[in-house]
């Protein structure tokens, strides 16, 4: 795992990292990136429903729009929960630079506590990324260390 930038000199609590998956097997490989392109197409669609909803509060999205992202796509309503809220981020971090509909370009996904956990591993690796859980592939992501 990497820092994106370094920030300041002293070190501090990382609140995110970079991991790069470049030692997982083709099998785990295929299922991530089949749930990152799931991931980003339902935080697109909750982008532009907001969008053109015109709501840009940082209100949790209510139920109803929930069970509509999770009836679509076939998701669990937890993991539908966690994409609405990633998308209301994107929308509300937009709306501040320029008054422009957001676009995710990047296939990444913000997953709380509830679908990942981090241990120290045991063997060549330095930690292991627990996925599973309410609508997450369940697997475990052996990770290298990095310098930061």
């Amino acid at each position: 795992m990497i820092k994106r930038h370094k920030h300041h000199s002293q070190p501090i609590m990382r609140r995110s990292a970079r991991v790069y998956l470049n030692d997982i097997n083709t099998g785990k490989r295929q299922i991530l990136i089949q749930f990152l392109h799931l991931y980003h197409d339902v935080t697109q669609y909750f982008v532009d429903l907001f969008w053109q909803r015109e709501d840009y509060s940082a209100a949790l999205a209510d139920l109803p729009t929930v069970h509509r992202g999770r009836d679509r796509f076939s998701l669990t309503t937890r993991l539908a929960q966690a994409t609405a809220k990633q998308a209301k981020e994107t929308i509300r971090s937009q709306r501040k630079v320029m008054n422009r509909k957001p676009r995710l370009r990047s296939h990444t996904a913000t997953l709380c506590y509830h679908f990942v956990t981090i241990e120290p591993f045991d063997g060549a690796f330095d930690y292991a990324v627990k996925l599973g859980g309410a609508g997450v592939p369940k697997m475990v992501v052996p990770v290298k260390s990095t310098s930061a």
